[in-house]
């Protein structure tokens, strides 16, 4: 079976050129069918020249998103690399983001760690068609007691995927509480929004705090109000936090 070539359609700029990782329909001169949606497919521009290799989906305007600037599939040897290699760049931290999408060369893909569980996000066919790959190489480095899959974001619905949630153990995971940033959250990984907090705005709780000082602190959509209570502890004279979930 010969692999399609994907090829950017002339007479127009485009974004991936200039190093944006997506490439939407109706850039591309041809869309293979669904028979490739999830698989590793190489783009070239107008002029054939390789510009990297990425997952495909025909179901999505984002039909192509780049994972390397060489030809190489997205195999277990890639995962786990890529994997590895996002687990190192992150601070030793017990609550850290620890895989962040494309900017870790994982197109769809957010792993967050709480101490010893991981709640892992997967938004695009080809990292779903991977899970189980993935939650091995997760399993075997970083040994957690639990994973975590919150399959349940709206966006999947644009990747032709149903919305999920489910644990590598098939069992429940209750609540409980986590120290983050100096203070103490009561956690529902499972069932709160997202992957269960925002650990990827984690630095930016602590920044914003550090400007509040004598100041009144609005905080709207607060969730667990780690803005909130980052102001409050650096001296605001007074945080109101809202939010429109009652959970």
């Amino acid at each position: 079976m010969n692999i399609p070539v994907l090829q950017l359609v002339p007479g127009q700029p485009h974004r991936v050129v200039r190093g944006h990782p997506w490439v939407y329909s109706n850039e591309l001169a041809q869309m293979p069918d669904a028979q490739w949606d999830g698989k590793a497919l190489t783009l070239r521009d107008p002029k054939g020249r390789f510009l990297g290799t990425g997952i495909y989906n025909s179901r999505s305007k984002i039909a192509w998103r780049r994972f390397t600037r060489e030809e190489k599939d997205c195999n277990r040897a890639f995962l786990e690399s890529a994997l590895l290699a996002a687990c190192a760049r992150r601070a030793p931290e017990p609550c850290r983001r620890l895989v962040w999408s494309e900017a870790d060369s994982l197109p769809g893909l957010v792993v967050d760690q709480y101490e010893d569980v991981l709640v892992v996000q997967i938004l695009t066919k080809g990292m779903d068609d991977r899970q189980a790959v993935i939650a091995e190489i997760l399993k075997e480095g970083l040994n957690p007691k639990e994973i975590v899959f919150r399959n349940d974001a709206p966006t999947r619905e644009f990747e032709g995927l149903e919305k999920k949630v489910s644990t590598l153990s098939g069992h429940d995971l209750p609540p409980r509480w986590y120290h983050i940033g100096g203070f103490d959250y009561h956690l529902d990984l499972q069932r709160g929004h997202k992957t269960g907090f925002y650990l990827d705005q984690r630095l930016q709780h602590s920044l914003v705090g550090g400007l509040a000082a004598g100041r009144r602190v609005l905080d709207c959509f607060c969730n667990q109000g780690a803005f909130s209570l980052h102001c409050a502890r650096s001296g605001a004279l007074e945080v109101t936090g809202i939010d429109s979930s009652a959970e």
